[in-house]
């Protein structure tokens, strides 16, 4: 029976346990019928008979060697290649050397499972190594699993292969992918994101990535813009791209592999676009990433990963020191973590494999296994414990943490990576390309007195400002809106403004609510020399006879706002008017008008008084009444305007007519006062069925974006915010136009001399150097009444100038 051995290496795992019964029994049968051979001569005394070497021990797997992921297998092998190398190096497992057979799959995960298949099936192969990816890896566990073979998985961050599936031979290496762009959520938060771009390839890994971006996302309160999935090799990634630089978002992440990673760093260089950041599943890690897409485009992209070249990590064949400065003198380039995953798989594997070795220098399969779902250790990638057996998601990793890695300047002309999440490791602060923000401060009444009226105007800020980002912003720089409730109180509404033009962060400002907080932010303006658009000032003294040089009026002046309401009282015959305002600047200015008017239609004014907070509605009510007036005119902001009318009701005045400044057009009036807002005129500086269009929007789009965002179509009071920021728009680009960048004398210079319009209507206003400059002289208002339409319903009609009238007049009585 010479050349015939009668001892066979036996696996343990199914599918080879049933082939290697079978060659047992035939090579039992064989060596118990076989003539003995005669007896080897006896050998002389001094000499020895040589000793057999051992059989070595066989690592089998496959690498993508070819396809699609052919960068990251080739790392991934040189990882393993140089464990090996330093293995044998200190004596090989059990006194064996170790040999590493590895079959290209193509990146195929129909040919992974073919090859482990054949590699679970071959008593020559002793242990197993996982290839790259988990597409590639979740054809492949259940192969290991069904031949009960332990597999070590380097690579494969999918928590889907063993979330609940309660795997038994198979552990994972790599951390959760779940965590692979979750910490450049956070970081992108911590800086200010608000939205967020997920694009991702249809493939386990980036699918799992993806479901992480939007739990992280929800955590802290970001909003998805887009979430997009793509094909396998089919990404358009310029498209995608653009889709996300269209919706303005924040950040944009996802993915597949480094060819994804590469092409998408490209588009968004082509398209010029400056997200935040940007963070992609594979490739930026790597350390050649800037060299293939360019220092410029590569500046401040974020890669992630469990490891760093610079981490103080130790396994059982080398510190991570000592493995970085192997690699580089073994293929002379410095390591990603794909190789260092690739390293540190074989150092798990190799100890699981020594501390399982009989008496006969054979690996026992079931010690190994045993061994990796036990063990807590740590390996050059990081440390290493699974959920152990008997648990639904035993396998997966518990202890490996992700680490953003971005690549910033390193002083030299080039980039270095380094860690900028999570905290405890952290090496630097985030970078970003995107330019810092214009910032614009400005003050609202969403508190106090004017609280109701400075809530609805701050909405036609924060839209304008919205609209403006999604465009692009100015000179490519987005516009941040600092917005501050001065709680409608004049001293706290100077501080704010004081501390606006002393903070080297504020670019611009955008005036206050009323005219009578603007009147004490003008000074603050003009002292500082700082442009500023009063968006909501209607007193013309505020400019009459100053010289302002700073400050300008987009408002049409408070005398004017209901002289036409005077015009058609007199006109429909009426000749006896009471009039009541609050006592404040703007509707002081307002009562100024009414007075001039009623002089000049020849009409007598039976009641002039002022009132303060503190006014008992119902008493000038009955004053008005007691006094014979027909027109009950004046009032001032949105709750006097509600009173006044309620008081009319509760005390059985029928005047033939009310008009007061504000309040009156605002939709709701109706649902405040009932059927009292019949016939009840007011002024508006703005009407939706205007055809006015400015640098944002033109009305109907104005109006169509307010109602998406706030639910209710917008009044004068946004409509004069939103053109306000229109304004400041045209300002700030006409400076980046003539000087390169915001010139605060440039911004003057142009809200000064221009004639222009805004969603708000025209704009122009006494130029410099004259004794009025800044105040408004284009603006024109409306007045509109509160008539029944025939269904039985209040709607307003513009009946006032003549010229733009929908209706007459309606009195009451």
């Amino acid at each position: 029976m010479s050349g015939t051995s009668c001892v066979n290496r036996v696996k343990p795992g199914a599918v080879a346990r049933f082939l290697a019964a079978a060659l047992a029994l035939a090579s039992l049968a064989a060596c118990r019928d076989a003539v003995a051979p005669p007896p080897d001569p006896v050998a002389p005394p001094d000499t020895v008979a040589p000793h057999p070497e051992p059989n070595p021990i066989i690592i089998g797997g496959s690498r993508s060697a070819t396809g699609g992921l052919r960068t990251e297998g080739l790392n991934m092998a040189r990882g393993f290649e140089l464990a090996v190398k330093m293995l044998n190096e200190d004596g090989g497992i059990g006194g064996r050397e170790v040999q590493l057979v590895l079959h290209d799959d193509e990146s195929s995960p129909r040919r992974a499972a073919e090859i482990y298949l054949e590699l679970a099936t071959d008593d020559s192969v002793d242990l197993l190594i996982g290839p790259y990816a988990s597409s590639i890896t979740s054809a492949v566990v259940p192969v290991a699993e069904a031949a009960r073979r332990p597999l070590v998985t380097p690579l494969a961050a999918s928590h889907s292969i063993w979330g609940g599936l309660s795997r038994q031979w198979s552990v994972q290496v790599m951390n959760n992918a779940r965590d692979n762009l979750g910490g450049a959520v956070v970081v992108g938060a911590r800086m200010g994101a608000e939205t967020v771009a997920l694009v991702y390839e249809n493939s386990a890994f980036p699918v799992s990535a993806a479901e992480g971006v939007r739990a992280t996302a929800a955590e802290h309160g970001l909003e998805m813009v887009m979430d997009e999935i793509f094909p396998v090799g089919g990404a358009d990634h310029a498209g995608l791209v653009a889709q996300a630089q269209a919706a303005g978002a924040d950040l944009l992440l996802g993915g597949g592999y480094t060819e994804d990673a590469l092409a998408f760093v490209g588009a968004v260089a082509e398209a010029g676009y400056k997200p935040l950041l940007s963070s992609w599943t594979i490739g930026p890690s790597e350390p050649g990433f800037p060299e293939l897409v360019g220092i410029d485009p590569a500046r401040c992209v974020l890669g992630n990963a469990p490891w760093t070249a610079g981490l103080g990590t130790s396994g059982p064949l080398a510190t991570n020191a000592t493995f970085v400065e192997r690699y580089v003198a073994e293929y002379g380039s410095e390591p990603g973590y794909t190789a260092a995953a690739g390293f540190g798989a074989i150092e798990l594997l190799a100890e699981a494999a020594r501390a399982s070795v009989d008496a006969d220098g054979e690996v026992d399969e079931t010690a190994v296994r045993n061994h990796l779902f036990s063990t807590t250790t740590e390996t050059v990638l990081g440390p290493y414990g699974v959920t152990p057996l008997g648990e639904p998601d035993a396998g997966s990793q518990q202890q490996l943490v992700r680490l953003q890695i971005q690549w910033q300047d390193d002083g030299q002309g080039g980039l270095a990576q380094r860690i900028v999440y999570p905290d405890g490791v952290a090496e630097a602060e985030p970078c970003t390309t995107r330019p810092e923000p214009i910032v614009v401060g400005a003050t609202m009444s969403l508190t106090g007195a004017l609280g109701e009226d400075g809530t609805l105007a701050a909405r036609g800020y924060e839209l304008a400002v919205d609209m403006l980002n999604e465009m692009g912003g100015i000179d490519g720089r987005r516009v941040r809106l600092v917005l501050v409730d001065d709680e409608s109180d004049t001293a706290k509404a100077a501080r704010i403004y004081t501390q606006f033009v002393q903070s080297d962060s504020v670019d611009a400002l955008l005036g206050p609510y009323s005219s009578t907080v603007t009147n004490a932010v003008v000074p603050v303006a003009e002292e500082a020399a700082w442009p500023f658009i009063a968006s909501f000032a209607a007193a013309s003294d505020i400019w009459l006879g100053r010289g302002r040089e700073w400050s300008v009026q987009t408002w049409s002046s408070g005398r004017n706002f209901l002289k036409g309401a005077v015009q058609l009282a007199a006109d429909s015959g009426l000749s006896k008017v009471a009039l009541v305002h609050y006592d404040a600047q703007f509707p002081g200015a307002m009562a100024e008008g009414v007075r001039d008017a009623v002089k000049e239609h020849g009409m007598k004014l039976v009641l002039d008084r002022s009132f303060s907070d503190q006014a008992d509605y119902e008493v000038l009510a009955a004053a008005a009444r007691d006094a014979g007036g027909e027109l009950f005119i004046g009032g001032g902001y949105i709750p006097h305007a509600t009173e006044l009318t309620k008081a009319v009701g509760a005390i059985g005045y029928t005047p033939r007519l009310m008009s007061w400044g504000l309040g009156a057009p605002e939709l709701d009036f109706p649902e405040r006062v009932g059927s009292l807002a019949r016939c009840v005129v007011g002024y508006t500086g703005w009407w939706p069925t205007l055809s006015v269009s400015g640098a944002l929007a033109d009305n109907a789009t104005f109006i169509a974006r307010h109602e998406e965002a706030y639910g209710v179509p917008p009044g004068q009071y946004a409509a004069a915010s939103f053109g306000a920021v229109e304004l400041l728009v045209e300002a700030l680009r006409s400076s980046v136009s003539s000087v390169g960048g915001i010139d605060h004398a440039a911004v003057r210079d142009h809200l000064f001399s221009t004639t222009t319009q805004t969603v708000f209507g025209d704009y122009s206003v006494a130029p410099l150097g004259d004794p009025d400059a800044g105040l408004q002289r284009a603006t024109k208002g409306l007045l509109v009444q509160w008539q029944d339409d025939d269904q039985n319903n209040l709607v307003l009609k513009v009946v006032h100038p003549a010229a733009e009238a929908e209706a007459s007049v309606c009195l009451a009585g």
